[in-house]
């Protein structure tokens, strides 16, 4: 079996703003920490990094799309952002940053329908985008259990996705 872990807190008073629906990424030694929504609902859309858990330095504000649902992971020296809900709309898009401060839309030969709460993971060299819901968890939306992946050309600026599987509720 797995050992179990020891939790220590780290700081109870961070730089930023109390969120929910938050994404934490590692990438190159910096933890980044991406959008989130307040317990008044405002949508964030801000991009805070660290090196330590414990000071936060706020890079951005309004570079992401504010989004809700989206997911984030890293890709060799780039920040991704995959999906989520913009205005209620889901996307299809993935941005990508260097340095959490300058996101590109990241163009793409192929496209994979909009979506939220999905999964995406970097395996075997591919970013994967995987299952997610059409709108927020409500009667009009559908759950996906599609499959796609993208590789990434040796720059990492450009994606060219793939489908497997298929598009079921």
């Amino acid at each position: 079996g797995c050992a179990p872990l020891t939790w220590t807190t780290i700081t109870s008073a961070a730089a930023f703003s109390p969120r929910s629906g938050a994404c934490l990424v590692a990438l190159q030694g910096q933890l980044f920490l991406l959008g989130g929504t307040t317990s008044a609902q405002l949508v964030l859309s801000e991009v805070w990094r660290s090196s330590d858990g414990i000071s936060w330095t706020l890079l951005s504000t309004g570079a992401i799309p504010t989004m809700t649902g989206f997911q984030c992971l890293a890709m060799s020296s780039t920040l991704l952002l995959t999906g989520g809900l913009q205005g209620g709309t889901p996307t299809g898009v993935t941005y990508g940053s260097r340095d959490g401060i300058r996101w590109t839309r990241m163009s793409a030969s192929g496209t994979w329908p909009g979506r939220a709460y999905h999964g995406s993971v970097m395996f075997l060299n591919n970013l994967w985008v995987i299952a997610g819901r059409t709108a927020a968890a409500t009667s009009s939306s559908t759950a996906l259990a599609d499959v796609w992946k993208a590789s990434a050309n040796p720059q990492g600026d450009t994606l060219t996705w793939t489908w497997s599987g298929v598009v079921t509720s």
